[in-house]
């Protein structure tokens, strides 16, 4: 037997959507009160008599399988979770109860149980609820697609937006594991990641008071909840990030997982739920006392930062930033990149292999390459970290949204970066033809077999959320090479690339002299 229930939240909010209204100040006394009348009244709709529900019945709808409930009044967007298949467009009779009196869909009044609605996955509706008194509030009605993945829900407090860039927000995360996951509900904040500019659909931060295992993966209170809106595939980082498992130099790469995501009550599509970089015992596991975690990128927007010497590379200081800073630890690490690129160029390797983990830098340009990622050449997310006191060691791999698995001339990784000097060493390029021989097996042995796995587990949600955005899940004017393809044809040709680049990088490495 399935379980029916409706939750309010319109008579407990502090703050309500009205039009020509001002908000109520309601003391705490009043509003606990209040939460135990409506509690009671709740058990079935026929008491629901002071609060709102909305909800899709099976008793009004015979053909659906499931009754769908929207769990959360209380945001402007109302998401409706499906638990089973639904074929959508479809018409649809609405069961609900409202305080105030009349419901209109798209501007039609409604009979509860009786008004069929369109109902579609890619276009919300707009929900007007008018009472005698005047008031009215608005809703937006969006639908979660069944997907067998688990659904993130994010309620900004005060109905907030995520494009804020410099300021983190409170927020309220409900993880609906859809029979694979438990259930759980946490205090978070979130923020906006600048990977995301100018893209409808935004990566961000998102910490917890406590750590958790977000998805599965490993308890942290750090994540990074990544749109991968170029990304037709949807697959690139999680690809690359298989290849960074299989190298084996790479002290640790990302963990990820995949679920659909609901912002203040309206869908958002598919998101890759990864780990964030940082210091710990299950991710970058070294010391904090007088380490650093380096990110050499363009966009030089940490708080700490400088600009080397020699290559004049823009390096920001991802760890230790904030209070954990201070001005002698910039120019420690400052001094550390500068000496090291003097070494570089004046090609006292000795010094240099003080300096570095070769292993980790060698793996490292070998995926660089592989995923023909243009980080090195742009300067985007070129990771490393020193531990205390010693060497720098390359990674972990980040960002291959775009410009990645597309460009097959591309030059190999010793043209770029540091390798452009580390090519002269004889010792290095032994290394990069011996670990080339260990990887390359073990890539055209697994890789494949991960993409079909993976590409089966992102469709449904995938091909659900298409027409989700104004230029679809996919910007055009960026240079993966698989815009207008189908995401079954954008997978083909990933894995066509793969299987060439591998054939063009054993031509390459067995040049390298």
């Amino acid at each position: 037997m399935v379980r029916k229930h409706f939750i309010s939240a319109s008579m407990l909010s502090l703050l309500i959507l009205v039009s020509g209204c001002t908000s109520l100040s309601l003391s705490d006394d009043w509003i606990e009160q209040r939460r135990h009348i409506i509690d009671k009244q709740m058990s079935d709709i026929t008491g629901a008599i002071n609060s709102k529900s909305f909800a899709f019945l099976t008793e009004d709808n015979p053909c659906r399988e499931r009754d769908i409930y929207c769990d959360d009044l209380s945001t402007v967007g109302l998401a409706m979770i499906l638990d089973f298949p639904l074929d959508m467009p479809c018409m649809l009779k609405p069961r609900f109860s409202t305080e105030y009196g009349t419901v209109f869909y798209n501007g039609e009044k409604l009979v509860s149980g009786a008004s069929e609605i369109y109902c579609s996955l890619n276009q919300d509706a707009l929900l007007r609820i008018e009472g005698a008194s005047g008031k009215t509030e608005y809703h937006s009605l969006s639908f979660v697609p069944y997907s067998n993945l688990p659904v993130i829900e994010i309620t900004v407090d005060g109905g907030a937006g995520l494009d804020s860039r410099n300021d983190w927000l409170d927020a309220t995360m409900i993880t609906r594991g859809m029979g694979q996951l438990p259930d759980s509900k946490d205090s978070v904040r979130v923020r906006y990641m600048r990977m995301s500019d100018n893209a409808p659909k935004m990566s961000f931060k998102l910490e917890s008071l406590h750590d958790l295992p977000l998805m599965g993966m490993k308890s942290n209170r750090r994540w990074c909840f990544l749109a991968n809106f170029e990304d037709r595939t949807q697959l690139r980082s999680s690809v690359a990030f298989e290849m960074g498992r299989l190298a084996g130099g790479l002290e640790w790469t990302p963990s990820s997982r995949y679920a659909n995501l609901t912002v203040n009550g309206r869908y958002q599509g598919l998101y890759q739920i990864t780990e964030q970089i940082c210091i710990d015992e299950d991710r970058i596991d070294i010391d904090e006392t007088d380490a650093y975690i380096l990110n050499m990128d363009r966009s030089y927007s940490e708080l700490w930062k400088f600009r080397s010497k020699t290559n004049r590379w823009y390096v920001n200081m991802v760890s230790p930033t904030g209070d954990d800073c201070d001005y002698s630890k910039l120019l420690y690490i400052k001094s550390f990149i500068n000496s090291l690129e003097d070494n570089l160029e004046s090609g006292a390797y000795g010094d240099v292999y003080d300096s570095i983990d070769v292993r980790s830098f060698v793996d490292y340009g070998l995926i660089q390459s592989l995923t023909s990622n243009n980080g090195l050449c742009d300067q985007k997310s070129v990771y490393s970290y020193k531990k205390n006191g010693g060497r720098l060691y390359a990674g972990p791999l980040w960002n291959f949204e775009y410009g990645s698995f597309n460009n097959d001339s591309l030059e190999l990784f010793t043209e770029f970066h540091w390798y452009r000097y580390l090519k002269d060493n004889l010792e290095f390029c032994s290394q990069i033809r011996t670990r080339w021989a260990e990887l390359k097996p073990a890539v055209e042995s697994r890789i494949y077999a991960c993409i079909d796995s993976l590409a089966c587990v992102v469709a449904p949600a995938v091909h659900a959320s298409e027409n989700l955005y104004p230029y679809g899940m996919y910007a055009p004017s960026y240079q993966n090479d698989d815009d207008g393809l189908s995401f079954e044809d954008a997978v083909t040709r990933l894995k066509t690339f793969i299987g060439l680049r591998i054939d063009w990088m054993d031509k390459e490495i067995n040049s390298v002299k």
